[in-house]
């Protein structure tokens, strides 16, 4: 039994990340949105992509074209594996945003929308209509433990949805270290190293998902709509089917870094 992370060793084998098909470039309405409003869509990203893909190169990665393709998307924006239906779907779309809850849920999602433009993920509000080809979807302030919130977009809902545009065949695979494998590794060190000291550390990154840029041509189908203001949001978000399939494609290689280099 190896004690390597599989989710290390899966990036030996993984699959190339898709690009736009050429059929989103046949979506006049949504080229002609993002080439003249470039400042509300914009892919951005604090990791240094070039150090990233420096290190892997360095290391002799065994599968460049995996991750050449992790990087192009953190370059460029990554795509979710989705196929929009242009021509079939409408090529606007708004789905309202329920009224929250209550004034504590409210002021959250005030608070949060702000500070997602703060950092840059939001675009600033570009008033109060949508803009040709592109969709908005529903948010909620989602409860977590200590009374505290999370912002959630609903990709799954109306008849438009995001989610319904990704096949769940094509985002499959995700391959992730577990508590069994962490102690199938601890067994394996003790067998061969004894009682020698051993320190494990955990780290947690803040935002993760956030720090994934999406392509323009999804971003124009994020659209946050609250309160009259609309906003572009141009981030990897927590509610998409392929979310956590483009966060693990980058996340994988970090870990073969830190076994490998």
């Amino acid at each position: 039994m190896s004690i390597i992370s599989p989710t290390a060793l899966w990036t030996k084998t993984a699959e190339v990340l898709p690009s736009p098909p050429a059929s989103e470039f046949l979506n006049i309405e949504a080229l002609k949105t993002i080439n003249s409003r470039l400042d509300l869509f914009r892919v951005d990203t604090p990791i240094k992509v070039n150090v990233f893909q420096s290190m892997l190169e360095a290391a002799g990665h065994p599968n460049p074209s995996f991750y050449l393709s992790v990087c192009t998307g953190l370059h460029h924006g990554f795509w979710p594996w989705a196929d929009t239906h242009y021509g079939e779907y409408l090529t606007t779309w708004e789905e309202t945003t329920p009224i929250p809850a209550n004034s504590e849920e409210h002021q959250f999602l005030r608070d949060q929308i702000a500070k997602e433009v703060r950092v840059g993920c939001y675009s600033f509000d570009f008033g109060p209509d949508l803009l040709p080809g592109m969709y908005t979807m529903p948010i909620h302030a989602v409860p977590k433990e200590g009374g505290k919130h999370r912002l959630v977009t609903n990709h799954s809902t109306g008849s438009f949805s995001l989610n319904s545009m990704i096949a769940k065949a094509d985002i499959a695979g995700v391959t992730l270290d577990n508590v069994q494998h962490l102690g199938n590794a601890l067994r394996q060190y003790r067998q061969h190293e004894g009682d020698s000291p051993l320190v494990i550390w955990k780290a947690d990154v803040s935002e993760a998902y956030r720090h994934m840029p999406m392509h323009p041509l999804w971003q124009i189908k994020q659209i946050v709509s609250f309160e009259g203001r609309q906003h572009v949001d141009r981030a990897n978000i927590f509610g998409g089917r392929a979310s956590q399939r483009i966060f693990h494609a980058f996340m994988s290689l970090i870990i073969w870094l830190a076994i490998f280099v």
